[in-house]
């Protein structure tokens, strides 16, 4: 019955954590870390030598399961917060990331990013060119890089200066589809110094994207309103999970294997 009793309990707790993890993170994410770490080292306590096998089964694949989805999220944290501009002199071309557009106007944190292309751009004596990339999406007729441009030409960047890249959907195209128009542009023997502009939330998946395409552009963050910033926070670590989730599956199933193996012997 203690037992029947405990997995309820852990489960109900588990569900929670669960069910308010968007909600919480989106607001007090490192009071979501504080409590998700509570719950872990509580789990790592449970006296497993003294329960029952089935019970070990259930606490110990819980406490795997959590201790590596904290680690993921601590990690992406940690890197965001340590996370430093990158100090340059000069570049050939400034990639400014979309972000999905929800209307006919330009959201905060897209404008955001375009506000510090503008200010980096009229810091270099040897203007570059400005590429805006992202693509079409259902509930708006123009395109994000089309939106972006407009947003440019408008604060005094000329056009002749500005690059469109229409047709990525996501981040992972974002990099692919710009550094082909980039390469379609450039006219030079050596590789062009490239500068990407992206919310600084945004900053570490880019980055592990750009080394997954063996792409090694520098970085500076656009600032975020702390309102925006939290659920895109959220965002972004669902999105590391999601890219790395047939690892995690057989990572999953690796140690339910060893769990019942040892169980059972």
């Amino acid at each position: 019955m203690f037992y029947i009793l405990g997995t309820v309990i852990i489960s109900v707790i588990e569900f929670l954590m669960i069910y308010k993890a968007r909600a919480m993170y989106s607001r007090w994410p490192f009071l979501y870390m504080s409590i998700a770490g509570v719950f872990l080292v509580g789990l790592g306590s449970v006296p497993l030598w003294d329960s029952s096998r089935l019970f070990n089964l259930i606490v110990g694949m819980m406490f795997f399961i959590n201790l590596v989805f904290f680690i993921i999220m601590a990690n992406y944290m940690i890197r965001m917060s340590l996370w430093k501009d990158s100090t340059i002199k000069d570049v050939d071309y400034i990639v400014v990331l979309g972000t999905k557009i929800m209307s006919t106007r330009i959201p905060p944190n897209l404008k955001s990013r375009l506000d510090k292309a503008i200010e980096i751009y009229q810091k270099f004596d040897s203007r570059p060119r400005i590429l805006v990339s992202g693509g079409f999406s259902s509930t708006n007729p123009k395109s994000e890089a089309e939106m972006m441009r407009d947003y440019l030409v408008k604060n005094g960047i000329k056009p002749e200066v500005i690059m469109t890249e229409t047709r990525s959907l996501n981040t992972m195209q974002n990099l692919e589809y710009s550094s082909i128009r980039i390469r379609a542009d450039w006219q030079n023997n050596y590789f062009p110094q490239i500068l990407i502009i992206t919310s600084e939330y945004h900053v570490p998946r880019v980055n592990k994207y750009a080394k997954d395409l063996h792409l090694r552009p520098n970085f500076v963050q656009a600032k975020t309103w702390k309102l925006f910033k939290y659920p895109a926070m959220f965002r972004e670590f669902t999105a590391f999970v999601w890219y790395q989730r047939y690892t995690l599956l057989t990572t999953f199933l690796m140690m339910f294997v060893i769990l019942v193996s040892t169980l059972v012997s």
